[in-house]
């Protein structure tokens, strides 16, 4: 399970490539 840090600014843009490694939030809202 991946720990909350915030929202990933990068998936918001559409440019993060760490999908689930990555350690920020990818929650659409």
């Amino acid at each position: 399970m991946r720990e909350e840090r915030g929202v990933c600014r990068a998936f918001q843009r559409g440019e993060c490539t760490r999908g689930d490694g990555c350690k920020f939030s990818h929650n659409e809202q």
